[in-house]
């Protein structure tokens, strides 16, 4: 599913997660966490978040999806308004609740289309336009209510065209757009991830045995444990074969150095072609582009543990390599469950190569050509800025709370260029990797702080070189202090004794993105972002 008309535009984003005060290191013991074991015959997989969308559409024909906008609230698409409350009896409800999502602020709005129409539609022709030659992106648009198909140049869009037509789709009812291709991002001791880093944590340095330099590796995703002892996880990519077990061999910094071994390749699965999981004829398809390395007994390695850095990136730059050695990291306290994440969902990842960035989902369970004849099914995309040697990252929601704890959102892949990420869902990480295994990635820290909320509203969208106002309101102890920063500057700040505080940011050609640092009484903490597009088309400056 896809945010805006043009391959991966930014939207105005909701909020971002903090960067605050951290928590003592957690206790050794931990539990399996929420994991279901699986046979490795189980023909079953998680489902995805258009399974979900149709199976509501299924209840109640109106529903046509839904988003989340600017103010992470929820804007849902019914081709008859009317039958809200048929919409959220028939699943919408508890879609909204496994995402701790508030129902109170729904916005509807008129579908041109049922969700349970562009599902079929999107189903008979997404597995042929991924056939044809040149064509990179299938996905459901959520956010405009049509199918959207992404082309390497624009002499792809007549074939395109004709099998629409043949799937008897109107014509009205889908985008073609040119993409950029999506290309793999491969590519001292505890004082940056890209050290010799103890104990062994996510998002920090590997090199591996493929005759590649230390000066381009991958990342280390997530640290789990099984039965079999511990593993990390990173992108099948990094590996001497993809999609083929190659027992590969990796060290954190210096290859060959016994002491910086920390495993051996042990599952990497092949792929498959199979048309009922939407693999096109004649591709070799894959759900992750992940890979599992057992690791020593001997390894110093922490389970659910994610390096946390100085200076996170909010913006289209990358964030500091070093470690914060105040604090003693991020810990995995629970994982996306399927089908996921929405479109306007924030999330952060760490790399060795550009630290921790956040930002927000553009696109979900999207089908891609990435190289070859490979192609990816069920992707998800991110404004968010990586760089090759970034692979591999973990990629996890940070909530804009007082607390070191994240969710596990999946394993960081590719993109077409700098400012746009693709990552792989952790369900389907999971489900690649761990068909016959129980493991946990959990970590248990041993208090958790409260929480502090910040609300940002402003506009979306934007006339180029305007002025326009954001308000953030925050939810803990008052007085506040706010700490605003956006590109390109800010006009004027105003502070209200309600805990709301206005600023206004005069936007240069391509807009402006807002981010609103607090700080209450209680020394707690909590962050939030935003910004609008450029339309030089709007009716009016702000909206």
């Amino acid at each position: 599913m896809k945010m805006g008309v043009a391959a991966w535009v930014l939207a105005a984003a909701v909020l971002i997660p903090a960067c605050i005060d951290d928590l003592s290191s957690p206790p050794v013991s931990r539990s399996e966490g929420p994991r279901a074991q699986r046979s490795a015959q189980q023909p079953g997989r998680p489902q995805t978040i258009d399974d979900e969308f149709a199976a509501i559409a299924s209840a109640e024909p109106s529903f046509g999806g839904f988003f989340l906008d600017s103010t992470h609230s929820p804007v849902v698409y019914l081709t008859d308004p009317t039958r809200l409350g048929a919409a959220r009896a028939a699943g919408l409800d508890v879609s909204l609740s496994k995402r701790r999502i508030a129902a109170g602020n729904i916005r509807v709005v008129a579908a041109a289309y049922g969700f349970g129409a562009l599902k079929r539609w999107y189903d008979c022709a997404a597995p042929q336009v991924l056939g044809l030659p040149n064509a990179l992106l299938t996905d459901i648009d959520e956010v405009h209510n049509r199918l959207h198909f992404g082309v390497a140049d624009a002499s792809v869009e007549g074939d395109v065209q004709t099998v629409v037509a043949r799937c008897g789709i109107p014509s009205e009812a889908v985008t073609v757009d040119v993409v950029p291709p999506v290309r793999p991002r491969a590519g001292g001791l505890n004082e940056t991830v890209r050290d010799s880093v103890r104990p062994i944590r996510g998002g920090v340095l590997i090199a591996f045995n493929n005759g590649n330099p230390p000066e381009s590796p991958c990342t280390l995703g997530i640290v789990g444990e099984s039965g079999e002892g511990k593993f990390f996880i990173t992108a099948s990519h990094c590996s001497q074969v993809y999609e083929q077990l190659d027992t590969a061999t990796y060290w954190q910094t210096v290859v060959g150095d016994t002491k910086d071994s920390i495993g051996i390749e042990a599952v990497d699965p092949t792929y498959f072609t199979y048309p009922d999981m939407g693999c096109p004829s004649g591709k070799h398809c894959r759900m992750s582009d992940a890979t599992l390395i057992r690791m020593p007994a001997t390894a110093d390695a922490q389970v659910g543990l994610i390096a946390r850095t100085l200076d996170p990136s909010h913006w289209t730059y990358a964030g500091s390599l070093d470690l914060d050695h105040d604090h003693p990291g991020l810990f995995i306290t629970a994982v996306d469950e399927s089908p996921g994440p929405v479109v306007g969902d924030s999330v952060c990842k760490t790399g060795q190569k550009t630290g921790t960035t956040c930002g927000i989902i553009q696109t979900s369970c999207a089908n891609l050509n990435s190289t070859g004849v490979r192609t990816m099914i069920c992707q998800m995309n991110v404004f968010m800025y990586s760089e090759g040697g970034d692979s591999g990252s973990p990629v996890y929601h940070w909530n804009s709370s007082a607390d070191s704890t994240v969710r596990l959102a999946g394993i960081l892949w590719g993109g077409p260029n700098d400012y746009y990420t693709w990552y792989s869902q952790w369900d389907w990480v999971e489900w690649e990797l761990f068909r016959a295994d129980t493991v946990t990635v959990i970590a248990f820290p041993s208090e958790e702080p409260g929480p502090i909320g910040v609300d940002l509203s402003g506009p979306m969208m934007m006339r180029p070189n305007v002025t326009c106002t954001w308000t953030a309101t925050a939810h803990g102890t008052p007085p506040y202090t706010y700490d605003w920063t956006a590109n390109p500057y800010a006009q004027s700040f105003s502070e209200t004794t309600d805990g709301s505080s206005t600023a206004t940011f005069e936007g240069g050609e391509t807009g402006a993105s807002v981010r609103v640092s607090v700080t209450d009484a209680n020394g707690g903490s909590g962050s939030a972002s935003g910004g609008a597009q450029v339309d030089e088309y709007l009716n009016e400056n702000c909206q």
